[in-house]
């Protein structure tokens, strides 16, 4: 975890890494899957879906299960 930084400058900086690796995977046809925006709000990660702000917790997992499953299946 980068010491020093805000929640507010790793979210925006997430943000940007989504956007460039969703107009990469655009331009060659590959799907892209953004989990981070459905486990976010307001710029940090909700309460059901982390304890620490970083690692998920079981509810976040489920999350990312069903969204991964959705492009797999």
């Amino acid at each position: 975890f980068p010491v020093g930084k805000t929640y507010d400058t790793l979210n925006h900086t997430i943000d940007d890494v989504n956007l460039r690796l969703k107009n990469y995977c655009d331009s060659l046809d590959i799907p892209f899957l953004d989990i981070h925006s459905r486990l976010e709000s307001h710029g940090r990660l909700e309460p059901p879906y982390t304890l620490d702000d970083v690692h998920l917790t079981g509810a976040g997992y489920k999350i990312w299960t069903k969204a991964i499953d959705s492009l797999v299946n």
